[in-house]
């Protein structure tokens, strides 16, 4: 490869590829050339290849190679990104020297060309004449022939100044490049300048006279003297400047941040910087409120202008708060785009999805393999039986079953019953439903009895609306009872498993409820939105203590282009529920879902579906996207506990029939959240209306370590033991308490009459006496 800036240099040519025909091209030891070379002595390492993926070996390498006096310039890549956002090594590696390609004839960008402030400079890499096999020339595009170029001007500029060190050769090149043709303020950072080598060879032959510039550059940034940030702040910041160059009088340092985080100072000056000097400039840092992610990483951008000559960095800090909360990451960097995720015991957890081409695509955390040779169609649902079976829906109403960890899989067409098979449930290992688009105005549901190894139509659910349907997210079940939340702003419900139906209009026809989930019988939550596509919709928070009979606006409402809301779950007959948002922050309340606040969680770039399930006193709530992750968050404060006293009968003894008994009962909350009492029923077992009473206006809240008497009333109405059964249903665990309320009537008793009158005392001189006509 010609590099023809590098006049009468050395050059150490190093096969690092492969004899192979099929291979050609590759660079297979391309690291372990770097090492030869430099142990070779070589001034300049000019690396023309390069790849996405990272190693803390190679980086090592670049280390030894720079501590053994080698610099390495390395060509940016010729992929369009922006290395900023998306490595390519080892022109991203620390101490490498990262060129990108210009277009020779018009001194611009080429469009090919990596670029971001880790590209050091650009030089032409366009219509380059190279040689080529067959002891020929031709004309070439690619940073790989850039990266040459720079490498000859650094190779004349060490022998220029031997006593200088890697970085001031690094620096002298990109100080002294002109600005790309087309660049503005705003754009420079990205496009910093092309290479030119007359001013890297005269300027700043000495540093004391003659032509000279500074070279400010930032050596470190820390917040607390620390390479993390590890509290929400205010957080000291100190950002430290070194000078490679020529003396600098005055240097300014503007700061900028990304958007979770804000800073105090962000204008830094100071003055008199000498060559090789440095300085530590503080200011504060403090990330933005509400704060969602404990991993989170922050990024700071810096301009340095130190007299006229204008540098661009950015920094990433990591983010590493304290938490509870165990954040998981079962795959990352996806590509795909997933509509469904579920996890149920030894089945692991299983997403669906597509791929960017189309095809179905599965995910299962049992080894994180994607299948997706044997599905086909759309997947839109999913469904855990067992810990075997697992069921899969997809748009065009058919159903995937395997029993085998998806190596293999069967389907049912149910098509002329169901125009998408929109969601999915099971309420044990056998009995299962799917509910999906109508067909012809016909809305029914397919149920399996045989843990979906065949489905069935079954029962016709209320008569849609025009275009009305559900989905994954909008579908749950708590005991027998099923939820299907529609995009007319209805939830359907059924209490037997899907037999029967009812109808309630959680909000208008033009509203969507986009997700609902259950805490028990009673307690309820769902998600609504606009059907209508808007800029920037809003989404609702509605609440049910009914079942689902009735429902409230809770007063929380989200903007999408802040806060996403995609799924809710709320843990079984906990107090407490989730939100999980399109961003992967994560929510909580413990109000019935009047505010909601952040639960600390990892920062998973995107999600599209989500779930929740719950196992001893966690919740694990899952997250599909460009990262599979769960968040297992305790719940064991948020869980109320009821204790009745006396536990399981409450007797009254024995009452005449013309009497009234009372007897306290005492409701005692041994938990760690607030214990509601939804509501009171007395059921008679032999008793007749009227007898019992329970002196409680529902719904009563009993706060945590708390308790309260209430008063229970027995009066009889007819002779002999009568009995009621008193239920309790709670928002505790189980919800469901019941106790025996039991008396005995008795006819009141005989009081006799007596004839004559009753004696008459009387005084009779000092006596007391008597006067008895009985006598």
């Amino acid at each position: 490869m010609a590099a023809p800036a590098g006049y009468r240099c050395r050059y150490i040519p190093i096969k690092c590829g492969s004899d192979d025909p099929s291979l050609a091209g590759s660079v297979l030891r391309g690291y372990d050339a770097i090492l030869y070379a430099a142990r070779l002595g070589a001034s300049v390492i000019n690396c023309s290849w390069g790849g996405p993926v990272a190693s803390p070996l190679e980086q090592q390498v670049i280390d030894q190679a720079r501590a053994l006096g080698s610099l390495v310039v390395a060509a940016s890549g010729n992929d369009g990104i922006n290395l900023d956002q998306q490595p390519f090594y080892p022109a991203c590696y620390v101490g490498v020297l990262a060129v990108g390609a210009s277009n020779t004839a018009t001194d611009q960008v080429a469009g090919f060309s990596n670029y971001g402030t880790a590209v050091t400079v650009y030089a032409p890499g366009t219509s380059i004449r190279t040689t080529r096999m067959g002891n020929a020339y031709t004309a070439v595009d690619g940073t790989s022939f850039s990266a040459p170029l720079v490498s000859g001007v650094a190779a004349l500029l060490r022998s220029l100044h031997p006593d200088w060190t890697l970085d001031q050769i690094a620096a002298q090149l990109r100080y002294t490049s002109d600005r790309l043709s087309g660049t503005s303020d705003a754009t420079r950072p990205r496009y910093y300048g092309r290479l030119n080598a007359a001013r890297a060879l005269s300027i700043n032959r000495s540093f004391t006279s003659g032509d000279r510039l500074p070279g400010v550059q930032v050596v470190a940034v820390t917040v607390n003297g620390a390479a993390t940030i590890t509290t929400p702040g205010p957080s000291r910041l100190d950002i430290r400047i070194r000078n490679l160059l020529a003396p600098a009088a005055t240097v300014r340092v503007q700061l900028a941040a990304s958007p979770n985080a804000s800073l105090g100072t962000a204008v830094l000056q100071t003055s008199n910087l000498g060559t090789l000097a440095e300085q530590t400039l503080q200011t504060t840092i403090t990330l933005a409120t509400p704060t969602y992610f404990f991993d989170d990483t922050v990024r700071l951008s810096l301009t340095i202008t130190a007299d006229g000559v204008v540098e661009y960095a950015t920094v990433a800090l990591r983010v590493a708060l304290p938490t509870q909360n165990s954040y998981t990451r079962l795959a990352s960097q996806l590509p795909h785009t997933f509509r469904a995720i579920a996890s149920r015991g030894l089945a692991g957890t299983w997403a669906v999805g597509q791929t960017p081409s189309g095809r179905a695509v599965v995910f299962r955390s049992s080894g994180s393999v994607f299948d997706s040779s044997s599905l086909s169609g759309s997947p839109v649902t999913l469904a855990i039986a067992s810990n075997s079976v697992v069921c899969v829906g997809t748009e065009s109403g058919t159903i995937w079953r395997t029993s085998d960890g998806g190596s293999s899989w069967r389907w049912t067409n149910l098509s002329s019953t169901l125009a998408a098979a929109d969601a999915l449930l099971f309420f044990d290992a056998s009995n299962g439903l799917c509910i999906g688009r109508p067909v012809s105005g016909t809305w029914r549901l397919a149920r399996t009895t045989d843990g979906g190894a065949t489905w069935t139509p079954a029962a016709v659910l209320p008569p849609p609306f025009a275009n009305e349907r559900t989905r994954h997210h909008a579908t749950t079940a708590f005991g027998d009872t099923v939820w299907v939340g529609t995009s007319a702003g209805r939830i359907l419900r059924s209490t037997d498993r899907g037999t029967t139906w009812t109808v309630a209009a959680a909000a208008t026809t033009d509203q969507t409820i986009a997700a609902v989930s259950f805490a028990s019988g009673r307690q309820g939550y769902c998600l609504v939105r606009p059907t209508a596509p808007q800029a920037d919709p809003t989404i609702a928070v509605y609440h049910t203590t009914d079942g689902g009979i009735t429902w409230f606006p809770t007063g929380a409402q989200f903007q999408q282009s802040v806060l996403e809301p995609l799924a809710l779950y709320a843990p079984p007959n906990a107090r407490v529920a989730f939100m999980i948002c399109a961003g992967t922050q994560v929510l909580g309340t413990a109000d019935s879902g009047a505010t909601w606040e952040p639960v600390l969680t990892g920062n998973g770039g995107s999600a599209r579906a989500a779930a929740g399930t719950t196992s001893g006193p966690a919740a694990t709530l899952l997250m599909a996207g460009a990262t599979i992750a769960s968040l297992r968050v305790s719940i064991a404060d948020s869980r109320p506990l009821l204790r009745l006293t006396p536990s399981d009968t409450l007797d009254f003894g024995t009452v005449r029939l013309d009497s009234t008994s009372e007897r306290t009962l005492e409701l005692a909350n041994l938990g760690g959240a607030a214990l509601v009492i939804d509501s009171v029923h007395l059921e008679p077992i032999t008793a007749t209306d009227g007898e019992f009473a329970a002196l409680l206006t529902a719904p009563l809240s009993i706060n945590p370590s708390s308790s309260r008497a209430i008063t229970l009333r027995f009066s009889p109405r007819s002779s002999g033991e009568r009995r009621a059964r008193l239920v309790l249903w709670t928002n505790a665990s189980p919800s469901e308490y019941a106790l025996i309320l039991r008396g005995t009537g008795v006819q009141p008793s005989s009081v006799p009459q007596m004839l004559p009158q009753p004696c008459t005392a009387y005084q009779s001189g000092g006596n007391l006496a008597i006067d008895c006509a009985c006598l």
